[in-house]
């Protein structure tokens, strides 16, 4: 595995998280990119950033960053949409730049496509 840590993720995304609150993000990320992109020959050093800017990615899909805000009686509108994948994010769209052979982005846009469908 790579060397993302709670300390890298919290230098990208500006967070209240503790260590603690932050790890499992960090996990999921430090998971997807062992499976995904343990065979594409990155270096250890591309990895640790791919694995801090994507736990960033799922620590702002949980706790959404304001996209705009008008003062006055205030309006907020965050970003972010489910359907976008890695692309939800200003920190997926860096993971995709990170990973140069697509392989995240391929999975986050395969995922986002699912759809559930109910028979009854």
């Amino acid at each position: 595995m790579a060397g993302g840590t709670e300390t890298g993720v919290k230098a990208i995304i500006d967070t209240t998280l503790t260590n603690d609150k932050v790890r499992p993000f960090l996990n999921a990320a430090k998971e997807v990119v062992a499976n995904a992109l343990a065979d594409e020959g990155y270096s250890v050093a591309l990895l640790t950033q791919i694995e801090n800017w994507l736990a960033a990615h799922f620590i702002a899909a949980r706790d959404p960053r304001i996209a705009s805000e008008t003062t006055g009686k205030g309006s907020w509108k965050y970003e972010g949409r489910y359907d976008l994948g890695l692309q939800s994010t200003s920190y997926g769209q860096r993971v995709m730049l990170l990973d140069h052979h697509g392989k995240l982005a391929e999975v986050s846009q395969a995922r986002a496509r699912a759809k559930m469908k109910v028979v009854g």
